[in-house]
């Protein structure tokens, strides 16, 4: 049921963005309805924002995002990923790794003589 709350106002709220523009290009800024109706799109947005705060609070909604570290009470589970690509070794990749790990170590032990050459 807030689920469906919260669907509706966010409707009605965004039907008062566009009277509000409406209202403002009409008027040229010389009546105050599109002040009431940005007024309104304000308290609107309090509203679904209290809304989504209640449902939040009492488990009627909640996030399924797996970064999210709580369990909301009625969101299922979430599957840890699992990659479906097979793990291959990949010989190219490796000669690359080893290079590299090699050229890290010359270079610490260059800046290493270095450091002892000029104290």
């Amino acid at each position: 049921m807030i689920k469906l709350s919260i669907l509706i106002t966010f409707v009605i709220l965004v039907i008062s963005l566009f009277s509000s523009l409406f209202f403002v290009y009409k008027d040229e800024g010389a009546g105050n309805r599109g002040l009431y109706s940005l007024s309104l799109r304000a308290g609107l947005a309090m509203l679904l924002l209290a809304q989504i705060g209640y449902g939040l609070a009492t488990g009627q909604i909640g996030s399924r995002a797996p970064w999210d570290k709580f369990d909301a009470p009625n969101a299922p589970p979430v599957k840890a990923f699992q990659s479906k690509a097979p793990e291959a070794n990949d010989p190219i990749k490796d000669r690359a790794l080893e290079e590299a790990r090699k050229s890290y170590l010359e270079g610490q032990q260059a800046l290493e003589q270095q450091r002892q050459a000029n104290p």
